[in-house]
C-alpha cells in the first residue's frame, strides 16, 4: 500500500506540477489583486470633503462613455464603499477589454497604468489558462490531482503514534543536502494541507459544473426563481435606474452596475452594510426603461443553497475568514510553488541512494548512518536501508559526516554500520561526529541500537570505534538490541548480526548479503614496469562490462589457491595435509583451511597446525578500482605484494584463464554531479580510479597529482598527453621519488603548490585521494591542515567534497 501511495503522489505531481504551478503562482497575485490594482492607479483621487457622497450613477456612466471611443462600449463600473479609493470601469470583453479608473466624485476618468489589464489576465490564466472552455477542463483535472496529491501526501506521512505528532508538525533539526529538502516539500504539505484541500474543493465549482451543481443540490433551502415580470424594450433611462437604485439605497453604498444586454434588466450589485465578508454581495434586477425594480436578492435573506457560490469564492480567496484567511490562502498559493519546484527537483535528483542521503524520509523513526573508510560499510548500510524501507519501515540513510549527534535523539531506532580506521580509529570522514559526540553526547533514553562494526582483527583495537560508539549510545540511555563484530568480512559474522536484526525487528531477513560472483575470463596481464620486478605493477583486463558501472567503483576478486602446491608446502613444512582441524568455519583438513579459509604465513619453528592457523588472517576478496570508463571492458591495476596472496595469483594468471569477480559500488567515491573542479591526488595503484574518470570525459577542470617510482608507461604516457591536449587534463604532476630527493613525494609537491591548492579549494574543488593509508594520506592530510586548516578540512568532508579511498 505503501509504494502505491508514494506510486501515485508521483507521477500525480509530475503530470500536475507544471500546471499547479502555474495556477499557485498566479493565485499568490490575485490573493490581494485589489490591494495592488488600486495602489498603483488611486494617485488622482482627491480626499473628499467630509459629508460627500460619489456622484449619481448615470452622471458617472455619461461621463465614463464619453472619455473612450464608441467602438468600445461600458460593459460595467464599479464605485468603491470605501472613500478615497479610485473606481473602475471596464469596456469592452474579454482579451480586448480596456480599464479606466475614476474619481467617483468628480467623475474624471484615467486609463489603467496596465496593472488592471494583467489581473483581468492573470485571472484568466488562473481560471482556464486562457485557453477557454478546453483550459477550463484541463484546470479541472489536475485541480482533482491537488485533491489526490494532498491526501496520498497525508496518508503516506501520516504518524503511527501520538508521541510522533511533533516530528510530523514541526521542523527537524540536523538535515542535509536533499535531505533538508525533503523535509522542506514535506512539511509544506503538511503545514498548508489544509488551505490547499480548501482552495482546491472549492476552485472545482468553477471548473467542474457537476461538481458545482451535485454540491448544490445536497444544500438546505430553495433555489432563488428570478421574477417573471417581463423586461421594457424602451432604450435605457440611466437617471431612472439610478433614482430606482437610490430609493432603495438612499445612503449609496458601495456597489457595481452592469450595463444590460437586449432584453435584460440593468444588473446592480452591492454589499449590505454588515456584509460578513467582502463577497456576500446583493443583487438588484432594474427596469432599464423606467428604474423599476424587477427582482431583489438580498444576501441576508437567501437560502445557504442561494448563498453557495458567493460562499465558496470567498472560501477559495480567503475573504470569507478576513485578512488573516486571505494570507493563509496566498501563502497556501505559494506553497504550489513550493511543492512545484521541489517535489521536480527530488524527483529529477532521483531517489537512488547517493553518498550519505541515500534513502531519506522526514518521518523516519529510524535511522541508519554509517562511517565508511573503503565503502564496504556504506555498502551494508544502503543493503540494510534498502531491506527496511522495502519491508515498509520509514527510515533514513545518512553518513556521519552529514550528521551532528544531537540529530540522533530526533530517531526512535538507531542501526549504525562503522568501520575502523587503522589502529582503531574512526574512519576520516567520521572524525569530528566521534569527537562531539565523545564531548557532547545526546540523551538517547528509550532509544534502541543496532551496531555493526567492520574491522581487522589482525590490528590490536580491533572494531574499536563500533565499541566506542555502543559505550556512548548505551552511557546515554540507548539500548543495543544487536551487535556485530565482522573480521575481515567474514560472511558468518555478517549473517549471524543480520539475523539478530531481523529477529528483533520481526521480519524476514535478506536472501544475499552480498552480490553473487561473477566467472569471467582473463586477457594476458601486461607488466607495466619490467625494470622493477620486486615491486611489479599490471594491467589486467577481463571480458567484463558489468551493468551500472560508474567511474569510481571497485570489482572483487577472489583469489584462489592450488591445492597442489600447498600440499607441497605442508609436507615441507612436515605437516599432514590431512589433518583434522576445528575452526569457526567448521572441522576441516589442514589443506582445506589453507586453500578456503585462511592465508598461509610462514610459521614458526615448534608451532603446532591448530594454533597457527587460528591465528592466521581469513581468506577474503581483494578490492581492486576500475581502471576503465562504462561500457568498457574491466581494467584493474594491480602491484605485487611480496606475500600477496590475490596480486601474485592474479599476476601468474595467462590469456583464456577463468577469474571469479563481482562488481561493487563506490557512492563514496563517485564524480560530483554537477561539473565542477576536481583535485585528484594517488600514489601507486591509486591511479586506477582517476584513470576511469578520465576514460568517461568528465568535462571539468582537473588537476591530477600522482606519485609513483618511475615515470608513466608509454601507454599510459600517450593517454596523459592525448587528455592534456583536448583539455580533459588542466594540470599534472606526476611525481617521481627517485627523480628529485627534495620534493619525492605527492605531499611535498602538494605543499609547493599550496597557493594553487588554496585557491582550488576556496573555487569549490571537490578532492578525490587514492593510495597507500601509511604512505598517502598521513602527509596529504597534513598539507591540508596547514592551508586550509582542521576545520576547512572537516567542512570540506561535512560538504562532501572529501572522497577517500585509501588502503
Amino acid at each position: 500500500m505503501r509504494t502505491l501511495l508514494v506510486w501515485c503522489h508521483r507521477w500525480l505531481g509530475l503530470s500536475a506540477g507544471l500546471v499547479l504551478l502555474i495556477m499557485g503562482l498566479t493565485g499568490a497575485l490575485l490573493s490581494f489583486e485589489q490591494e495592488i490594482v488600486h495602489a498603483l492607479n488611486d494617485n488622482r483621487v482627491q480626499s473628499p470633503l467630509a459629508g460627500a457622497v460619489p456622484l449619481p450613477a448615470d452622471v458617472l456612466r455619461s461621463r465614463l462613455q464619453r472619455a473612450v471611443p464608441a467602438a468600445l462600449p461600458l460593459a460595467d463600473f464599479q464605485v468603491p464603499a470605501r472613500p478615497g479609493r479610485a473606481g473602475e470601469a471596464w469596456f469592452g470583453s474579454g482579451i480586448d477589454t480596456s480599464i479606466r479608473f475614476f474619481d467617483p466624485y468628480s467623475g474624471e476618468s484615467w486609463s489603467d497604468s496596465g496593472i488592471g489589464w494583467t489581473m483581468l489576465v492573470i485571472q484568466e490564466i488562473h481560471t482556464n489558462l486562457a485557453l477557454a472552455t478546453e483550459g477550463k477542463f484541463v484546470t479541472g483535472l489536475c485541480t482533482w490531482a491537488l485533491v489526490l496529491l494532498v491526501l496520498t501526501g497525508l496518508i503516506r506521512r501520516a504518524p503511527r503514534r501520538l508521541v510522533d505528532l511533533k516530528g510530523w508538525l514541526f521542523w527537524r533539526w540536523g538535515f542535509r543536502g536533499r535531505a533538508r529538502l525533503w523535509q522542506w516539500h514535506a512539511l509544506l504539505g503538511t503545514w498548508l494541507a489544509l488551505p490547499v484541500l480548501l482552495a482546491a474543493l472549492t476552485g472545482l465549482t468553477g471548473s467542474c459544473d457537476w461538481y458545482r451543481e451535485g454540491i448544490r443540490s445536497w444544500l438546505p433551502g430553495k433555489a432563488h426563481a428570478p421574477a417573471s415580470v417581463p423586461v421594457s424594450t424602451g432604450p435605457l433611462r440611466a437617471d431612472q435606474v439610478a433614482a430606482g437604485f437610490a430609493d432603495h439605497l438612499p445612503q449609496r453604498p458601495g456597489y457595481r452596475w452592469v450595463e444590460p444586454q437586449a432584453g435584460e434588466a440593468v444588473r446592480v450589485t452591492y454589499l449590505e452594510p454588515r456584509a460578513p465578508f467582502p463577497t456576500a454581495y446583493s443583487e438588484l434586477l432594474l427596469e432599464p426603461s423606467t428604474g423599476r425594480i424587477l427582482d431583489s436578492a438580498i444576501y441576508s435573506e437567501l437560502s445557504l443553497r442561494e448563498r453557495y457560490m458567493n460562499i465558496m469564492y470567498a472560501l477559495h480567496v480567503g475573504t470569507f475568514f478576513g485578512l488573516p484567511g486571505r494570507i493563509i490562502m496566498m501563502l497556501a498559493s505559494l506553497g504550489l510553488i513550493g511543492f512545484a519546484a521541489t517535489g521536480v527537483y527530488l524527483y529529477l535528483q532521483g531517489w537512488r541512494p547517493r553518498r550519505g542521503e541515500l534513502v531519506t524520509d522526514p518521518d523516519a523513526d529510524t535511522l541508519v548512518l554509517y562511517a565508511s573508510q573503503s565503502g564496504t560499510a556504506a555498502r551494508q548500510a544502503e543493503r540494510t536501508a534498502v531491506w527496511l524501507q522495502e519491508q515498509g519501515r520509514r527510515i533514513r540513510l545518512t553518513a556521519m559526516q552529514n550528521i551532528r549527534p544531537a540529530t540522533l535523539a530526533q530517531f526512535h531506532r538507531l542501526i549504525v554500520v562503522n568501520a575502523t580506521y587503522g589502529d582503531g580509529k574512526p574512519p576520516e570522514s567520521a572524525r569530528r561526529f566521534a569527537a562531539e559526540l565523545a564531548h557532547r553526547p545526546p540523551p538517547l533514553g528509550g532509544r534502541e541500537a543496532a551496531i555493526l562494526s567492520f574491522g581487522d582483527s589482525t590490528h590490536q583495537h580491533f572494531c574499536a570505534f563500533g565499541r566506542f560508539l555502543r559505550a556512548r549510545f548505551e552511557a546515554s540511555g540507548a539500548r543495543t538490541v544487536a551487535v556485530g563484530e565482522v573480521d575481515r568480512g567474514d560472511p558468518q559474522a555478517l549473517a549471524a548480526w543480520w539475523r539478530e536484526l531481523a529477529d528483533y525487528l520481526q521480519l524476514q531477513p535478506p536472501a544475499a548479503i552480498a552480490p553473487p560472483w561473477t566467472r569471467v575470463t582473463v586477457q594476458a596481464p601486461v607488466l607495466v614496469n619490467p625494470q622493477d620486478p620486486e615491486r611489479a605493477l599490471w594491467r589486467l583486463r577481463l571480458n567484463w562490462q558489468p551493468q551500472d558501472l560508474q567511474p569510481g567503483d571497485l570489482v572483487e576478486v577472489q583469489p584462489e589457491v592450488d591445492p597442489t602446491a600447498m600440499a607441497i608446502r605442508l609436507r615441507q613444512a612436515e605437516w599432514d595435509p590431512e589433518a583434522v582441524l576445528a575452526l569457526p568455519e567448521g572441522v576441516t583438513t589442514l589443506l582445506c583451511a589453507l586453500t578456503e579459509h585462511r592465508e598461509w604465513r610462514d610459521p614458526p619453528s615448534g608451532s603446532v597446525p591448530q594454533t597457527w592457523v587460528e591465528r592466521l588472517p581469513r581468506m577474503t576478496p581483494r578490492r581492486y578500482s576500475v581502471a576503465n570508463a562504462p561500457g568498457q571492458e574491466i581494467c584493474l591495476w594491480v602491484r605485487r605484494v611480496p606475500w600477496g596472496l590475490c596480486s601474485n595469483y592474479l599476476g601468474a594468471l595467462r590469456a583464456g584463464d577463468w577469474l571469479r569477480v563481482r562488481h561493487l559500488p563506490h557512492p563514496g567515491f563517485r564524480l560530483p554531479r554537477r561539473t565542477t573542479l576536481l583535485v585528484l591526488i594517488s600514489n601507486g595503484t591509486g591511479l586506477a580510479p582517476f584513470l576511469s574518470f578520465l576514460e568517461s570525459g568528465y568535462e571539468g577542470p582537473i588537476w591530477w597529482l600522482h606519485g609513483e617510482r618511475q615515470p608513466p608507461d608509454t601507454e599510459t604516457a600517450a593517454r596523459l598527453a592525448a587528455w592534456q591536449k583536448r583539455g580533459n587534463l588542466s594540470c599534472l604532476d606526476w611525481v617521481v621519488s627517485t627523480a628529485d630527493p627534495q620534493q619525492p613525494y605527492v605531499q611535498h609537491r602538494l605543499w609547493a603548490k599550496c597557493e594553487q591548492l588554496r585557491a582550488w579549494w576556496a573555487r569549490g574543488a571537490h578532492f578525490y585521494i587514492c593510495g597507500g593509508a601509511n604512505t598517502l594520506w598521513p602527509g596529504v592530510r597534513s598539507v591540508l591542515d596547514e592551508v586550509v586548516g582542521p576545520e576547512g578540512v572537516e567542512r570540506l568532508f561535512a560538504a562532501g567534497r572529501c572522497h577517500l579511498d585509501i588502503y
